[in-house]
């Protein structure tokens, strides 16, 4: 098993990408803490885990909010003695346009998808410099390349700020064998962002799955899949990368 005897924190574990991506490493044979603010959705995925032969638990934690994001944080390490891979996966979007982006949706997904990242990162990287090793994989998305169909210019930017993140992080981490990389979805089902999307403006969603080359739209698993190899020790000469999952949408 890729993740054995390692343990993984998901923010964003609940659902979606991120459940999926729990899923994945619970078979992979990490421990799993699923970091989110849906306690009951967590439970349901814990629940999934264990009943398959894992070891998964939950921990609160509202991306929003940089004290919870280290409580939560510091709080798993003292548990479970180590953290050897976060996977930086919460996010939200709203839907606007250049002409008509609300302030309060601008301070909402900055606050989650940029900030909150970020202090996520540092208070685990924090830890990993200490053993001089760990992964941290942080989920953009092809809308932060400039690909048609973001849901938003927050989100457009906020998503580009991850990728320039992660190669900031890589290249000041990489000293302490701290890898950094980032995994950017094209149009994603069984994910909350996609299906609230779809209800508002259907016509664009359909038109992401023509604009691949494969003609399809990623599953969940599509991504957990590629966040799983860029987490293992298959991808330790990895870092600073930013991989596209998106059925070829785009070429960078």
């Amino acid at each position: 098993m890729l993740l054995k005897g390692m343990t993984a924190m998901i923010t964003g574990g609940a659902a979606g990408i991120g459940r999926s991506t729990a899923l994945c490493f619970g078979e992979a044979g990490a421990e799993v803490i699923i970091a989110d603010i849906d306690e009951q959705a967590s439970a349901r995925v814990t629940g999934e885990i264990t009943l398959k032969g894992g070891k998964a638990c939950y921990v609160h934690v509202d991306m929003a909010d940089v004290s919870s994001i280290r409580t939560a944080v510091s709080s798993s390490i003292n548990q479970k003695g180590k953290l050897d891979i976060l996977v930086n996966n919460a996010g939200i979007a709203r839907r606007g346009h250049v002409l008509d982006q609300s302030e309060a949706d601008w301070d909402a997904i900055m606050a989650v998808n940029a900030k909150g990242l970020f202090f996520c990162l540092q208070t685990a990287a924090t830890h990993m410099a200490d053993r001089k090793q760990g992964s941290i994989v942080n989920i953009s998305s092809i809308g932060g390349k400039g690909s048609r169909g973001s849901s938003s210019p927050a989100y457009a930017l906020a998503k580009a700020g991850v990728i320039g993140l992660t190669r900031m992080a890589a290249i000041e981490l990489g000293r302490h064998n701290i890898n950094v990389n980032a995994v950017c979805p094209g149009a994603t089902a069984d994910t909350g962002v996609y299906d609230g999307l779809m209800k508002q403006d259907e016509t664009t969603m359909l038109a992401l799955k023509s604009a691949a080359v494969m003609n399809r739209i990623n599953s969940a698993a599509d991504v957990a899949n590629a966040i799983l190899f860029l987490a293992s020790p298959l991808a330790a000469s990895i870092t600073g990368q930013s991989l596209n999952v998106d059925n070829g949408t785009i070429w960078d």
